[in-house]
């Protein structure tokens, strides 16, 4: 069983994948009931892409002040 198999085993999820560095979908598994929309898809990569650049810039954030010894600040 891939990763994908597991990911899409779980109650809900209709589409399981990766993101390419560039941040296109590089492979993707839809369960077996989902009909695929590509303008859905584009949506979806969009808003995944978005979150992950929003996660990617706040660990950079959190690193920087870890680094200049401003860890102890509320």
């Amino acid at each position: 069983m891939s990763g994908f198999d597991e990911l899409l085993a779980g109650p809900g999820v209709l589409m399981a994948g990766r993101f390419g560095p560039d941040g296109q979908v590089a492979e993707h598994k839809t369960a077996s009931l989902y009909v695929e929309i590509p303008a859905l898809t584009r949506v979806m990569q969009w808003f995944c892409s978005t979150v992950s650049m929003m996660f990617s810039s706040m660990a950079y954030a959190v690193n920087t002040l870890e680094q200049d010894g401003s860890s102890q600040a509320n």
